[in-house]
């Protein structure tokens, strides 16, 4: 069994469409059709991304048989959802000046949620307070 049809039949066997799988991995729709329609095979760039997706090891996309000496990493990121392997990979793939950007971001909205969170908290403190 070649990788494309180890993909899709994985795909198929996890109850996810082409679109879902577009959706959440970024992957164009116009990508993957072009594997079914065997035009192309996934890309190395891409192997693990799917892989990781799909909840797979990369041996057993690529091979069809698991490697039972399973790394450290991926086993700690089995309990992952799928949006959380997507962020790790997505960032995992980004230039240095991209992560550092995303880092950025990310202490913005935590900030922002703390306060906000932090205000509500100050908010409902003061309610029951009579002046």
């Amino acid at each position: 069994m070649t990788i494309n049809e180890r993909f899709f039949e994985l795909l198929k066997e996890k109850n996810y469409t082409q679109k879902q799988f577009s959706i959440k991995t970024g992957i164009p729709e116009q990508t993957i059709s072009a594997w079914k329609k065997r035009k192309s095979d996934p890309p190395a760039n891409l192997l693990y991304t799917i892989a990781d997706f799909l909840n797979v090891s990369l041996d057993y996309l690529i091979t069809g048989t698991e490697n039972e000496n399973k790394t450290l990493l991926k086993n700690n990121e089995e309990h992952l959802s799928a949006e959380e392997r997507f962020l790790i990979n997505t960032y995992r793939e980004v230039s240095d000046e991209g992560k550092y950007l995303i880092q950025e971001s990310i202490r913005d909205i935590w900030a922002d949620h703390r306060i906000k969170k932090s205000s509500k908290k100050s908010n409902s403190k003061h309610k029951d307070v009579a002046i």
